[in-house]
């Protein structure tokens, strides 16, 4: 049973990533991206998905393992890109400031993303749009506190043939 905390998030962000224009602040993050190195049409993305989580992610060269410190949050909310400027992966770890409760649409839009890592937020159920991201090879959502997402079976044969299937959702 979802607390009413969950479902008033979950509006607030249905409400957020259906917003077409980005606040004036984001151009600021738009700029940061892009000086990071993201193509500018996913550094938008980026940027909204930023302010839809409320957290400004930052470019990593290396990912070894998520830290055990939780006031280390810089190096579990962000993402890497290829050598094209593509967002490749991208890092969302739960913490106390948020929750997802929802894969955004707005992800869509990054056809070469390859990881989707956003464990112990409370997603559910995975969208079948999921079907559009080509690229991607793994796909956490998984949370230890609740039963793994819904798997429609519109998406479960795209779902399973993932890496992370069988570490995953099994």
């Amino acid at each position: 049973m979802e607390r009413d905390y969950d479902i008033g998030l979950r509006e607030y962000q249905e409400r957020i990533q259906n917003e077409r224009e980005l606040p004036k602040y984001a151009s600021k993050i738009i700029d940061r991206l892009i000086e990071q190195g993201v193509i500018p049409s996913e550094a938008e993305v980026l940027a909204h998905f930023s302010v839809l989580v409320e957290v400004e992610l930052d470019r990593a060269e290396s990912y070894e393992k998520i830290p055990d410190d939780p006031d280390d949050m810089g190096r579990m909310c962000h993402f890497k890109v290829n050598n094209d400027g593509h967002m490749s992966e991208l890092y969302l770890h739960y913490a106390e400031q948020y929750h997802l409760t929802l894969l955004p649409r707005m992800l869509c839009k990054l056809e070469h993303l390859e990881v989707i890592c956003f464990p112990n937020n409370i997603i559910k159920p995975i969208p079948e749009w999921i079907i559009n991201l080509k690229s991607l090879r793994v796909l956490d959502v998984s949370n230890d506190d609740r039963p793994n997402p819904e798997v429609l079976d519109s998406i479960k044969s795209f779902i399973e043939s993932l890496e992370s299937f069988n570490e995953f959702y099994r």
